[in-house]
């Protein structure tokens, strides 16, 4: 499964339709203001510029975006896992130091762990959405039937 919304620097919510597995990526700036107004069976192009559609699905599972201790978990999981080493000294610094975030960003895009970086957070994201949502989705239409 993949989500924009979990690999962008600005928050996204991400909105998954169990029956059709269509995925609806929204900013969260967008959702708050899409959230405080009237739904329209019938809306223009004019009214919903960008086109929207979780709103009219029957069931829909909203992925919130991690919190931001949450994306510095997975950062710091991914360094304490990797061998010694003067770039792997460098990625600790950078998550010890001022703007974790960015410095972190910097320092792995310019390593020679940068696709396995892509690798290991891909699969965070994934165990976090199952664990998440995807159990408490189960859940909930099980008690259902």
């Amino acid at each position: 499964m993949y989500c924009d919304g979990l690999y962008a620097s600005v928050p996204f919510f991400c909105f998954f339709n169990p029956d059709t597995l269509e995925l609806e990526d929204i900013p969260k700036d967008l959702l708050f203001e899409t959230f405080f107004e009237e739904e329209d069976e019938e809306e223009s192009d004019e009214e919903n510029p960008f086109h929207l559609e979780h709103h009219k699905w029957d069931k829909c599972v909203k992925i919130e975006p991690l919190e931001s201790h949450g994306s510095f978990e997975i950062m710091s999981d991914f360094v304490n896992q990797l061998k010694s080493g003067r770039e792997t000294d460098k990625l600790i610094q950078a998550l010890n130091g001022h703007k974790p975030f960015a410095n972190f960003n910097h320092q792995i895009h310019n390593s020679k762990y940068k696709e396995d970086w892509f690798a290991f957070r891909q699969k965070a994201l994934e165990k976090y959405v199952i664990q998440h949502y995807f159990y408490e989705y189960l859940d909930e239409n099980e008690e259902d039937n």
